[in-house]
Formats: C-alpha cells, sequence, structure tokens
C-alpha cells in the first residue's frame, strides 16, 4: 500500500514547518560545559514490559533522546526506572567519548527521579535484593556521572 492523501498532506506541513524554521538551530555557549542525562520509566506492570526514555543534554541544549519499550519485565516500579538508566547511560558513555575529545573535560550528571532506584544504584545491599537485575550493569552508571534525584 502507498501513501495516501493523509501522508501526503502530513509530509507537505512537514516540508512547510523544516522551511520556515531553517534559521533555527541548537545554541551552545562556551564555558563551562556540562553533560546531564533525564531518565524516566512507566511502569507496566505484572505481564507488561514498561516504557521508558531518556533526554541528554548539552548544557541546556537537547542533543539527543529516545523512547521506547524495556526488553525486560520489571517486577517494580524501581526496577523499571533502575532498567532505564542502565539503558540511557550507554547513551551518555557514547556522548563523552564522542564530544571528549571535541571540548575537553565535562562535567556530567544523571537525573532519576524514583529515589528508590538512587538508592538501589548507590547500595550493594539493597542491589543483591534485587538478584534479578543482575544483567543490568550500574558500573557505567557509576563510574561516569553523579547521581541526583529529581
Amino acid at each position: 500500500m502507498g501513501p495516501t492523501l493523509v501522508h501526503w498532506s502530513l509530509l507537505d506541513q512537514l516540508v512547510g514547518y523544516l522551511h520556515k524554521t531553517r534559521d533555527h538551530g541548537i545554541r551552545i555557549h562556551p564555558g563551562n560545559i556540562s553533560l546531564s542525562l533525564w531518565s524516566n520509566a512507566g511502569w507496566g506492570g505484572d505481564l507488561k514490559r514498561s516504557q521508558m526514555g531518556f533526554v541528554l543534554k548539552l548544557g541546556k541544549a537537547p542533543i539527543l533522546w529516545g523512547s521506547k519499550c524495556q526488553s525486560l519485565v520489571a517486577l517494580l516500579t524501581c526496577a523499571a526506572e533502575y532498567i532505564a538508566l542502565s539503558d540511557s547511560t550507554q547513551h551518555l558513555v557514547q556522548a563523552i567519548n564522542q564530544l571528549g575529545q571535541l571540548v575537553g573535560k565535562l562535567n556530567k550528571t544523571i537525573f532519576c527521579n524514583n529515589q528508590a532506584a538512587v538508592q538501589v544504584l548507590l547500595d550493594n545491599k539493597l542491589r543483591k535484593q534485587m538478584r534479578y537485575l543482575d544483567r543490568v550493569s550500574s558500573l557505567s552508571m557509576k563510574r561516569f556521572a553523579n547521581m541526583e534525584s529529581r
């Protein structure tokens, strides 16, 4: 099945928007450059995979974002957030590798709105109680950035 009139209309709107905003852009100001990662997840319940998303900002400018279903079924909201943190941190590590060569040292902060997920990350005893998350790595989260709960 080929594109319909609705598809062509939407494409026309998109091209018009791009044409009208061609002079717009993302401004990154020199100075103290920092990377901040905002991660979140919505718990899917006992039988559903949770939805997760992230936004990676360079200074105040968003440079990367994404959303997808998690590959694991999380048994707790905390676990869904922890999985989201682990997955989104991989994008932070890639950005550090790419941007570090261009701008040098970067301040890095990870934001998560789930206090329990942050506590699990920082406390080995709590992490051992959630053994089914063994395949989810916390090493990169602890190693590359400061953690904050918001």
